[in-house]
């Protein structure tokens, strides 16, 4: 909650803080990217004396949980204390980073600071779905698959890889009507893609629609010239023999 890191509440904990007191709290931020570690680093060194920060590993360019150590005289850890010190050299490049902003009641944009940081992690739960939803796929768990690709496409991937494998478990359940209006909706949002025009073309030749097959088949080849299925596709249909399946 913002009004955790306010200059405000830091004044009050520093206030009721026993002599030889620390006061610790934890955040979460990435050190050589994120905004809000410094941010909070820097009001907390305008309320008190001293101020440390650690980080739990040493890799700077992924997300990490920080510990903030507040106090009103020096505090040295042990030889055996487990954190990464945040030195200062990264402590000036955080004050850098931020206009050297301090964080107060009328004036804490947290959600802000944050949210790169949330879209990273997002990012990689949406790849860890759709990685789980393809090795569904290639051990034929279409129903399986279609519910990991649809639970991929609700953590918010808008990647065309997702609906075009969650349009290829309907077309190998046999919903190929539904296939067919999963791969027009990708179209629409990514027309230059030619995988997407071959399966749906598939679809179509499915559908009883073999001029529409073709169009998506020519469209397909006029996208990628070298896209051997798109041209097999359409060299059978043309010859009315047996289609490949869809990619």
């Amino acid at each position: 909650p913002y009004h955790l890191v306010a200059r405000e509440f830091f004044r009050t904990v520093r206030r009721i803080l026993r002599p030889g007191g620390v006061f610790m709290m934890t955040a979460i931020d990435v050190r050589d990217s994120g905004r809000f570690i410094g941010a909070l680093a820097n009001t907390c060194a305008e309320v008190f004396e001293d101020v440390q920060v650690f980080a739990t590993h040493d890799d700077g360019s992924s997300r990490d949980t920080f510990v903030v150590i507040c106090s009103a005289r020096p505090w040295r850890s042990g030889d055996d204390f487990p954190g990464v010190r945040i030195d200062e050299a990264h402590r000036t490049e955080w004050r850098g980073r931020t206009g050297g902003m301090i964080l107060t009641d009328e004036f804490a944009p947290v959600e802000n600071l944050l949210a790169p940081v949330v879209r990273a992690s997002r990012i990689g739960e949406e790849e860890i779905l759709f990685k789980t939803a393809l090795r569904l796929h290639e051990r034929r768990r279409y129903e399986e698959s279609l519910a990991a690709c649809r639970e991929t496409l609700a953590a918010g991937a808008d990647h065309y890889a997702a609906r075009d494998l969650l349009a290829l478990n309907l077309a190998m359940l046999g919903r190929v009507a539904e296939a067919a209006s999963e791969w027009e909706d990708a179209i629409a949002l990514w027309p230059n893609i030619p995988s997407l025009r071959n399966n749906l073309g598939y679809a179509y030749f499915q559908l009883g629609d073999l001029p529409a097959a073709i169009g998506q088949w020519e469209e397909a080849v006029r996208l990628d010239p070298d896209y051997t299925s798109a041209r097999l596709n359409l060299e059978v249909a043309r010859e009315g023999r047996r289609l490949l399946i869809p990619e």
